[in-house]
């Protein structure tokens, strides 16, 4: 099978992608991807597009696992389509300097050319004398055609809906743009005028109090004083306002009458034009036209000739070797009295209007003016709707609304200048760079994320208002100018493409911007606060690397850099917190932290984010793990809310971690819940009487709460005396009171028991090992009930709080402080308290080594509790383990993971150097899952075709406790819950628990992939759990099945 990997590039041509270095290094790339061989991919093709080029290279596999590593491919693709910057990340030193990426596809099928429409008999690929095509237009480039437009469509969809229309002459298809853009073209397409069914044009709908005047922008009359010399070239241009002014008129309004307008159904949007024929396009990038009636741009000659023949045949026939568009009258009425000519159409009369005169007010740049790849000669007046120079006047990434449909948070119209560019400030967004206005037409406002918005809401005059914008995404969108390249793949909004009927203006780039919002107000501290691995703080203390990321947090600010001071810089588990002030006087100061939390909220969807804008801030080899916005200063993350009530709980090297009982291993009963927040988390613990401790991990799950203490875990509501899961029922051998050890193992004669594995359990697992013969025993299982409200019970002996166990990004707050102490509870002799008593009178000694004779010399009504100790250890052997095709051996503890407590060298997956800090995963325990095998995940075999059947197509490896926990892991693990099969004729569907993480495992094929990850290359040591990770060869494929076609 041929997979086909479609690469759109822009700033590369043909020549530099057909140098034998660069094929050769970008095959390589792809295979690794694929995790294939190099001289098993090839490149197909290498051609030219408006952007740069398309490029596809094939992985030709033999293996049955090719839907496999077509998914696989697809994942890290749609990874790159959800930020640009991933691929640029991941194979950026395969490609040309200053290539980048604009699209990814991949199919087992070879791509058709992106001009080539479905039907090609139907339909024609219509390009202009330099081959590039573009929206359809009649007679010249800018004749438009009346037409109606539609996003989120493919080309198989919208060339379906023309070729359904009959009216339908033409249609124009951008992939790139509003998630696929349909234009179909013909008469009527734009809408109707149903009170006055005679007009066909949107403008025209509707009567003038002067009667001569047919369309509402020139409604009105203009007195020009007496020798006011006409401005050449201005002839052509519609005699309303705008131009009035401009030749120092004075316009008197008329009266305009609206008729009914209907728009197209099914949202449609109707653009109305005279011209309702195709025959040329206007080159704008990433527009294809597909031309359908490709006569109607032709003379024509209809009737029945004298002899009873067809007029058109025989106008056809009798002109052969003519030009056919240059056909006139005589050539057809010399056929008979009955043929009839119709010439060829013209382009209408070019009537242009013209924006009032533009108000420059404080934080705005002047106009921007048409110039380099945006000019034209035919527009004599330097006005035009935003755009970016050298990108064909392609359209950006905006928001529309137009006529009276929306106001500004002043409540004026967007129909006016002052509307419209106060609606650019209003934007939710917080990303609006630039506003385009058209008088009583269209407001548009540019920016990366505006699209994300469509609602405007305020409330006006005591009024809430709520105003819908049409919102387009598009590839290309307009950089927000503080920081080069940012977003990545981003152009500078920096012309306008001609149109004197709209104006453009943009933000300034210095601090001067925030003016637009207002003048000057009380001094805010906005706090960015930085999490970064991989780096210390006497990295960050260096005077240049400070200098630096001061200067960085300030240009994402529109800052001045003297302005900006570095707060603070901590070591974290992953390495450190710098906290950037950023010192602002401006009334804007809640849209200077509102633009950069948008900024980090597109570098929390993809961390490669802050690693493009400001890598060369930070030392090399730093990544960035969050980032906060506050104008509040941070607590410090291991401050609780209530600092009397809880105490921050560190081991002897100042790091924390989950609560633990007296030793780091001694694990307590407890309950989690994910997406919470540490106050939601802290406030469960207060309203909780039998709450000791919580933990709070903020990079996991979304913000992971554990509730310590007794009873958390669940309830055995058959045996109330028994207080664990895993005792929670009978065994037949009376003296086994656990589930894993309900059985009998008999050992050979002589067998030498292995040394220190004395504290495992007598299982099948510790049996086996040993060579014995274990027989099972019979397990009748109480009822357990577990926590309500989505929390999950974790079961253990222990119910006190007084240490932790070293783990990143998890924190120990202890509230029972007193809960690991021995008490001395009753009444002493002279009636006081033994407690109050056994406190004094052993002033100065160690607390913890109080005995009984300190408590009961108070008198025989006290008595004595002594300090908890841990209970005895009881571990479990996971079964031997199965090794298949296409796998590695099960992974071992190494460097920081390693625990010489514990001699048997397995373990759950993790990643050395985190502080065996757990990744981003799913699981499933007991019963509740099977693989696509119908066999249950409680099995190695089970859990390990889960593995393979993961929808994400992510998982590199898993992890197996027997009857317990499958665990997989992979970067997309966590965004598919559902496994879906169908067994022996039956639809199954298991949910699966999902633990998104900041940590995410590598997929080994290419180094860094996905950005920020880590190696899953250890394990955490725990003899009950076994880890296995997926071959980075293409061995793994092997994991799927043999070789086939």
């Amino acid at each position: 099978i041929d997979l086909h990997v479609t690469m759109d590039l822009a700033g590369v041509t043909v020549e530099d992608m057909k140098k034998d270095e660069i094929s050769l290094s970008l095959r390589k790339k792809v295979a690794d991807l694929a995790f294939w061989d190099v001289d098993r991919t090839e490149m197909l093709s290498v051609e030219k597009t408006t952007e740069g080029v398309s490029a596809i290279v094939v992985v030709m596999t033999d293996s049955t696992a090719a839907p496999h590593q077509e998914l696989l491919i697809k994942r890290q693709s749609e990874m790159a389509l959800a930020n640009s910057t991933y691929f640029d990340v991941v194979i950026a030193d395969a490609l040309p300097e200053g290539a980048a990426f604009v699209g990814v596809t991949i199919s087992s099928q070879e791509p058709k050319k992106k001009e080539d429409p479905a039907d090609s008999d139907m339909y024609h690929h219509l390009v202009d004398e330099n081959g590039d095509s573009g929206p359809c237009r009649g007679v010249t480039a800018s004749d438009k055609v009346d037409s109606r437009d539609k996003g989120s469509m493919t080309q198989e969809a919208c060339e379906l809906e023309c070729t359904g229309d009959s009216n339908c002459v033409a249609y124009s298809y951008a992939a790139s743009s509003e998630n696929g853009q349909c234009i179909i073209y013909g008469p009527g397409q734009d809408g109707s005028c149903t009170s006055h069914p005679e007009i066909g044009l949107l403008d025209q709908c509707g009567t003038c109090s002067i009667s001569e005047k047919k369309e509402k922008g020139t409604c009105g009359s203009c007195e020009i004083p007496l020798d006011t010399p006409i401005f050449e070239g201005f002839v052509s241009y519609a005699q309303n306002a705008g131009l009035c002014e401009l030749q120092g008129g004075t316009w008197t309004e008329g009266v305009w009458t609206a008729g009914t307008w209907e728009d197209p159904l099914d949202g449609w949007t109707g653009d109305s034009h005279f011209t309702t024929h195709v025959n040329y396009v206007t080159s704008v990038g990433g527009y294809d036209c597909y031309d359908k009636d490709r006569s109607d741009h032709m003379p024509k000659c209809t009737g029945t000739t004298t002899d009873s023949g067809s007029c058109q045949e025989r106008f056809e026939a009798e002109t052969d070797g003519m030009e056919f568009e240059n056909l006139t009258e005589a050539d057809c009425i010399s056929g008979g009295s009955g043929c009839v000519f119709t010439p060829a159409p013209v382009a209408p009369a070019s009537t242009f209007f013209v924006h009032s005169p533009i108000t420059l007010t404080a934080g705005w740049n002047a106009h921007s003016v048409p110039f380099g790849d945006a000019l034209n000669d035919a527009v004599p007046i330097a006005l035009g709707a935003c755009r970016a120079e050298g990108t064909q006047i392609a359209p950006p990434t905006q928001k529309d609304c137009r006529w009276d449909l929306c106001v500004s948070s002043t409540g004026e119209s967007v129909t006016t200048q002052a509307g419209c560019r106060q609606a650019c400030l209003d934007d939710p967004s917080g990303t609006c760079v630039s506003y385009a206005h058209a008088d009583n037409g269209y407001c548009v406002i540019y920016g990366p994320l505006v699209h994300e918005h469509a609602e405007h809401s305020f409330v006006i005059d005591g009024d809430e208002r709520v105003d819908t914008w049409d919102t387009r995404d598009r590839d290309l969108k307009f950089c927000f100018g503080n920081i080069p390249n940012n977003p990545p793949g981003c152009k500078d909004g920096n012309t306008a493409k001609p149109n004197a009927k709209y104006m453009c203006q943009t933000l300034k780039m210095t601090p001067e911007r925030w003016e637009a919002y207002g003048a000057k107000g009380d001094p805010i501290d906005l706090h960015v606060t930085m999490d970064l691995a991989g780096v210390t703080v006497e990295d960050m203390k260096k005077d240049e690397i400070s200098l630096s990321l001061r200067k960085k947090v300030a240009d994402l600010a529109f800052w001045d850099v003297d302005r900006t001071e570095m707060l603070s810089v901590e070591k974290t588990t992953e390495g450190v917190s710098a906290i950037v002030v950023v010192m602002t006087d401006s009334t804007a100061a809640p849209h200077q932290e509102l633009l950069i939390k948008r900024q980090s909220e597109m570098a929390l969807a993809n961390s490669t984010y802050f690693d493009v804008v400001i890598a060369d801030a930070l030392p090399e080899g730093a990544a960035f793990v969050g980032v906060t916005i506050s104008s509040q200063e941070p607590k410090k993350k291991e401050d609780p809310a209530d600092s009397d009530m809880y105490h921050h709980l560190v081991d002897e090297n100042g790091d924390s971690g989950p609560c633990r009982g007296v030793t780091a291993s001694d694990k307590v009963d407890s309950r989690d819940k994910g997406s919470m927040t540490q106050e939601a988390c802290e406030l469960e613990c207060t309203g909780d009487s039998n709450c000791v401790a919580y933990s709070y991990a903020a990079s996991s799950e979304n913000g992971q709460c554990i509730i310590y203490g007794p009873g958390q875990d669940g309830s055995c509501t058959s045996h109330p005396e028994i207080g664990l899961l895993d005792q929670c029922g009978t065994c037949s051998i009376s003296e086994k009171k656990e589930k894993g050890t309900c059985g009998s193992c008999e050992i050979p004669r002589d067998t030498v028991s292995f040394e220190g594995f004395v504290s495992y359990a007598q299982n099948a697992g510790l049996c086996e090992l040993q060579g014995g013969t274990w027989t099972e025993g019979v397990w009748t299982a109480g009822t357990w009930e577990d926590p309500l409200d989505g929390w999950t019970g974790d079961s253990h002996f222990t119910t006190h709080v007084n240490y932790v166990t070293s783990v990143g990004g998890y924190d120990c707050y202890d509230k029972d402080r007193s809960d690991h102490m021995p008490k001395c509870t009753g009444t002493t002799t002279d009636s006081g308290s033994c407690q109050e008593r056994f406190e004094a009178e052993t002033d100065g000694m160690e607390f913890e080594n109080l005995t009984e004779a300190d408590c009961i010399s108070g008198g025989s009504g006290c008595v004595f509790t002594p300090a908890p100790v841990a209970p005895a250890s009881t571990f479990f052997v996971h079964s031997p383990i199965t090794l298949t095709a296409g796998w590695n051996a099960h992974s071992v503890p190494f460097g920081d993971a390693l625990n010489d407590a514990v001699p048997i060298a397995l373990g759950a997956c993790r990643a050395e150097g985190t502080q065996i800090a757990p990744p981003t995963q799913k699981d499933c325990r007991w019963d509740l899952c099977v693989s696509s095998t119908g066999e249950s995940v409680t099995t190695q075999a089970g859990c390990r075709q889960a593995c393979l059947d993961d929808p994400s197509g992510t998982c590199v490896s898993y992890a197996h406790a027997d009857n317990g926990y499958c665990v997989i892991y992979g970067p997309l693990v966590h965004e598919h819950a559902e496994h879906s099969f169908v067994i022996d004729g039956d639809e199954r569907v298991d949910t699966w628990d999902t633990r998104d993480r900041d940590l995410k495992f590598c997929f080994g094929n290419i180094p860094n992939n996905p950005p920020g990850c880590k190696d899953g290359n250890t394990a955490k040591p725990n003899a009950k759990y076994m880890c296995q990770t997926l071959k980075m060869t293409p061995e793994r494929w092997e994991a799927y099945g043999a070789k086939g076609d």
